[in-house]
């Protein structure tokens, strides 16, 4: 009998482990986190946190304690960041005095949320799709940098809207390169 029980166990491990997210790491730390959050409470100062492919529905906001790199290791096609409460009204990422850079990600919610709000501090953004969000009656519907810069490549707006800058919202310098923007009010 026992040679029969492997046989039996095999499938049902593959159909588990083929749910849910693969993984979300800190570069040079072992753990596995089950979310986005949870790697950024660990993290310290300048780590990267890279996020596998994958739908991500965590507990807006995300908030950074310090400076971080988000990477998502697939890609924006591959790798999503998503609000499915509508009833949440907020920032999806948010922090004050923090630099952030993010990459290989899209953002995406059905309530009325910002994608990333920094208050002094910058954000480069790199292979970033962000699509419907909102912010409402404030600045930069997807991406919002006060008393800091913004520099943004190869991504994709559509769709996001704001009282001011539907897109982007920043106090400072701000360079955009090879990015495309649709519809966004």
């Amino acid at each position: 009998m026992s040679p029969r029980t492997p046989v039996f166990l095999l499938p049902v491990l593959l159909l588990w482990s083929s749910t849910g997210h693969a993984g979300v790491f800190i570069l040079g730390d072992a753990t596995d986190y089950v979310t986005i959050s949870a790697a950024v409470a660990a993290a310290a100062t300048d780590d990267i946190i890279e996020i596998d492919a994958g739908t991500y529905e965590e507990n807006f906001p995300i908030v950074l304690p310090v400076d971080l790199e988000l990477l998502g290791t697939s890609g924006s096609s591959s790798t999503t960041l998503h609000n499915p409460d509508s009833g949440y009204s907020g920032d999806l990422i948010e922090g004050d005095g923090v630099n952030l850079t993010i990459g290989g990600l899209t953002m995406t919610s059905a309530g009325l949320n910002r994608g990333v709000d920094i208050d002094v501090g910058s954000v480069s953004a790199t292979d970033i799709v962000a699509t419907g969000l909102d912010g409402g009656a404030g600045e930069g519907g997807a991406l919002r940098v006060r008393g800091g810069w913004l520099t943004v490549a190869d991504s994709t707006f559509i769709g996001n809207v704001a009282h001011s800058g539907g897109a982007l919202s920043a106090d400072e310098q701000v360079i955009i390169t090879n990015s495309v923007f649709l519809d966004n009010v």
